[in-house]
């Protein structure tokens, strides 16, 4: 999700922080050619598919699905991708509000429907805080009251950094009943993101000024195996594993201050000097939303899809530049993998700090240094094809990201690959070649490491884990590829995201919709790598 600008003595090193990830991108050799604004887009690949029904197919909560009004979640997507909106398994709604002050400060509600899809009763629910966490984040957000039908129900904080909360239920939930949570909650954003692991996802840049608000709101945990998954938030990796959810969201900003938010804003409106926003997520896996007075718009489109590019305006001269890269990214990974879905996507230009680019469902984030950099070659390019090719791998299909981040990861390294080697070829050669170094390199300190490890097993070696989770696996799907030919490799991509879309998938489900493309055997490749 992340990518971080350093300097390794003479070289210019690109350290690619995923939602707190880190992975290292190359600078190839300086006769390379760099992209430029100028540069005519891409023509169109061949149509993209529609959208699939999942093969096996679960089934929503109507209840959710009527709370969160489906004529407003589908003007989130585009006409051809509307799916079976009954056989996505959804079982939230979330209807918020929020109100954003100046100083940073913002209060919330929500007005959640829930339906318990498991296979048992519940006695409580877990309720991530996600911004309390001293790393990533750095602020705070308080549930101040949780109830149902008036009566307000017991908090118990699970985790040291205050990021769980469990709320213990009146009586049980039993299978396939719903029940209406009442959240009120407020926040503080930091300024400026103090504190050495914060990246400015949840923050208030002065310089702007400009609000961004990530999991900005109390988010129901996953369950597995029975239980509620509480994970601790770690300074490597992503911190988030959610299920597809719906939003609606009224959100209340200063006057004249512009919002870009995940999904698509469908009333704007003022009211006693505020700006007041109306949004419609459609199926999201989280909601996120920046605001500020001091934003540009640039606007572009592909095919039926609105590229939204936002930024301040000392950025301008790669504006151009980056709106193209992301429509040929689009492009391409619409043809290869399959089509994107929703009818927006948002660009974000701001002042991140240790990251250079995350992903969120629908909407990006890109460091804005990279804009105004004179570095040669234009490391821009990269990023953002970085962060878009995980709408495919994270936004769309999902997968756990803190087990697996191998998956999500590389598939985002190997497709932002993929754009170089049509727009850049010396940047994607010299890009391999300093994987290939990079893995060398690691594996002569730590010995031969296997892409399939969680998150926690990089603990306090972020090199490492840049190198095995983004690099060496992008150089795996290089080798799957090389190995099983192009047309049943892109035709098990193409398998994996049709059937998985806004699911969770695992990683055997990645694995075998490529044996079963090639009608091969791969377990000796999967062993040699270390995949499973």
């Amino acid at each position: 999700m992340k990518p971080q600008l350093t300097v390794l003595s003479s070289l210019l090193v690109l350290a690619l922080l995923l939602s707190s990830c880190r992975a290292e991108v190359p600078t190839p050799p300086p006769t390379a050619p760099t992209l430029a604004p100028e540069l005519s887009p891409s023509p169109e690949p061949s149509v993209p598919p529609t959208y699939a029904p999942l093969e096996e197919p679960s089934a929503s909560s109507s209840e959710a699905l009527a709370a969160c009004d489906l004529e407003k979640q589908s003007l989130a997507l585009l006409p051809d991708q509307q799916p079976d909106w009954s056989r996505l398994g959804i079982d939230a709604c979330y209807d918020l509000r929020f109100d954003l002050s100046e100083t940073g400060a913002y209060t919330g509600s929500a007005h959640l429907t829930y339906t318990n899809l498991s296979s048992r009763a519940l006695d409580d629910l877990v309720l991530r805080l996600y911004p309390n966490a001293p790393v990533i984040y750095g602020g705070r957000l308080t549930l101040t009251r949780a109830s149902i039908g008036g009566q307000t129900l017991s908090q118990q904080p699970l985790l040291e950094d205050g990021t769980a909360v469990r709320l213990d239920l009146p009586q049980p939930l039993a299978t396939g009943e719903t029940i209406i949570l009442e959240l009120t909650f407020d926040g503080q954003l930091p300024l400026d993101s103090p504190g050495a692991d914060t990246y400015g996802v949840f923050n208030l840049n002065t310089l702007g000024p400009i609000a961004v608000l990530v999991n900005s709101y109390p988010l129901i945990a996953i369950r597995e195996g029975g239980e509620w998954r509480v994970d601790s938030v770690l300074p490597e990796g992503d911190a988030v594993v959610s299920k597809t959810s719906l939003y609606l969201a009224e959100v209340r900003v200063p006057d004249g201050w512009k919002l870009a938010a995940t999904g698509i804003t469908f009333e704007q409106s003022r009211d006693g000097g505020q700006e007041v926003y109306q949004v419609a997520g459609g199926p999201v896996r989280e909601f996120v939303w920046i605001a500020s007075p001091a934003f540009e718009e640039r606007s572009s489109q592909v095919g039926n899809a609105v590229l939204q590019h936002w930024a301040l305006p000392e950025t301008e001269p790669a504006w151009a530049e980056a709106l193209l890269v992301s429509e040929d990214s689009l492009k391409i990974f619409s043809g290869l993998f399959g089509a994107y879905p929703y009818a927006e996507l948002d660009v974000v230009a701001l002042p991140l700090k240790n990251a250079s680019g995350v992903e969120y469902p629908g909407l990006i984030l890109i460091r804005d240094n990279l804009y105004t950099s004179s570095d040669i070659p234009r490391l821009l390019p990269t990023v953002v094809a970085h962060e878009v090719a995980h709408q495919w791998w994270y936004a769309v299909v999902g997968n756990d990201v803190l087990r697996y981040p191998w998956v999500d990861e590389g598939l985002a390294t190997f497709s932002a690959q993929l754009y170089e080697s049509k727009y850049n070829p010396p940047f994607y050669e010299g890009t391999n070649s300093y994987y290939q170094s990079r893995v060398k390199e690691i594996e002569s300190q730590y010995g031969e490491q296997p892409i399939d490890q969680p998150v926690s097993a990089y603990a306090g070696t972020s090199s490492k884990y840049a190198v095995i989770a983004y690099q060496k696996s992008a150089l795996f799907f290089e080798a799957l590829r090389a190995q099983i030919g192009e047309d049943a490799f892109y035709t098990a991509v193409k398998e994996y995201y049709s059937a998985n879309q806004y699911q969770i998938a695992s990683p055997d489900e990645l694995l075998d919709s490529f044996e079963s493309a090639c009608s091969c055997d791969l377990e000796d490749l999967y062993d040699e790598w270390g995949a499973r």
